[in-house]
Formats: structure tokens, C-alpha cells, sequence
């Protein structure tokens, strides 16, 4: 059985924590899943606040998420950003976190979630789960970027990867933590050498708004400490 991939959407739970939801009608048992979200409640919508996020899950407690959230037309501008071990988490404007989720598990096809901290929006949830014979190891790991240039190696894996996904954001070292100002990108690489990052940062509390946003193909990490520049 070659590597297996399923893309879908469900309706966060409105229940109160601690809500189990379980979603169901994979093809297969995923063994590792990325999720995303820009806060709408029905595909399809355009809506003038900002509330993204992505997370990564290969499994219980290997899970890790960056949320964020900006109000639109307020003096001074309201923004901020979230990263927890979490499967997904979803925080507003104001350092106020609305809703995440722990993975419970994989299961024959799909997977359970358990929201620890919930409210009463149903956001749609999309995900891309992987399996199959041909992904024998998935993790998910938290590292903290280096102070200086040169090569820095990362231990700890357990297996020699094929492809290595970033997901990247200003944080203290204890999770988790919110902070003012959106921060945060995404980064790829695979073992032939291809890579690729994108960035996006906000500032807080300026009387306008400022905001940057940053692509490269010949990095697999980028962040931008201010809309400016890197």
C-alpha cells in the first residue's frame, strides 16, 4: 500500500470543554494530520477580522499549533499570536484564546479530538491526513531557532526524514504561551534539497496598520521580527 492522503473539512464542536468530537469517513487510519482555519463559519465566506491558524499532529501529546487573530478598523491596532502543543488552537485579538484541541487518537478512519478550551462558534476545520505502508515514522517536534548564522543540527528524531515541515512563531520556551503582534510562517524541505518558507508578521498597538509578508524557495525558514524586513 503506497502513501495515502485524504483532504477534508468538519464544523468545530460547540460543546463545552471538555468536548470529544470525533470525525469520521477517512478511507484509511491517518498516522499524521495537518490542520488549518481562517475562522469562517461556512466555506465559501469573506470576513474582514483576521483569525488563522495552522497545527500538526502525528499522534497524542506530539502536536503543535500556531493561532492568530487582529481586529480590523480600531486605533490602536488589536493583534496578536498563539503557540501551544495542541492538534489546533484558535486565538482572538486581545491575547484572548477562544478554543483548542488535544489529538485523542487515530482511528480506523478518523480521528478524535478533545477540546480543553471551547466556545460557541462552529469554525470550519480543514485538514490534510497522510498514511499508509509508505510513511513508516511521523513526528512532531519543538526546537527554538539559533542566535546566530552557520549550520545548526537538529537531534532527537528518531529516523532520518524525507520531508520536514516548519512551522515557526515568536514564543517563550514554556508552552503556551499569547502574544501581542502576529508572527508566525511555514517552511518545507525534503531530502533531494527542495525548500520553501512564507512569513507574515502584524505590529500591536500602532496608531495604523502595519503589516509584511515574506516568500523565498531557497530557504526553508523565514521570520519576520517586523513588517519591514526579516
Amino acid at each position: 500500500m503506497a502513501l495515502q492522503s485524504y483532504v477534508g473539512s468538519f464544523l468545530k464542536t460547540t460543546a463545552a470543554a471538555t468536548a470529544s468530537q470525533a470525525i469520521a469517513g477517512l478511507p484509511f487510519q491517518p498516522k499524521a494530520i495537518i490542520f488549518w482555519m481562517a475562522g469562517g463559519l461556512l466555506s465559501d465566506t469573506w470576513i474582514t477580522t483576521h483569525l488563522a491558524g495552522v497545527g500538526f499532529t502525528a499522534g497524542a501529546s506530539l502536536s503543535h499549533a500556531v493561532g492568530s487573530g487582529s481586529n480590523t478598523g480600531v486605533t490602536p491596532a488589536n493583534l496578536s499570536h498563539r503557540v501551544a502543543a495542541k492538534a489546533i488552537t484558535i486565538v482572538q485579538w486581545g491575547e484572548s484564546l477562544l478554543a483548542e484541541c488535544d489529538l485523542t487518537s487515530f482511528d480506523a478512519a478518523g480521528f478524535t479530538l478533545s477540546w480543553t478550551t471551547n466556545n460557541s462558534a462552529a469554525y470550519l476545520i480543514h485538514y490534510l491526513a497522510l498514511g499508509g505502508d509508505d510513511l513508516t515514522n511521523a513526528t512532531v517536534l519543538k526546537w527554538t531557532m539559533p542566535t546566530a548564522t552557520g549550520n545548526n543540527a537538529r537531534t532527537g528524531v528518531g529516523f532520518k526524514p524525507d520531508l520536514v515541515l516548519h512551522l515557526l512563531t515568536f514564543a517563550s520556551a514554556a508552552l503556551p504561551t499569547s502574544r501581542t503582534h502576529v508572527y508566525w510562517g511555514l517552511g518545507a524541505m525534503d531530502s533531494l534539497g527542495n525548500q520553501w518558507t512564507a512569513s507574515i508578521a502584524g505590529d500591536d498597538n500602532g496608531a495604523s496598520s502595519a503589516t509584511g509578508r515574506a516568500e523565498k524557495t531557497t530557504k526553508c525558514l523565514t521570520l519576520l521580527d517586523n513588517p519591514g524586513g526579516s
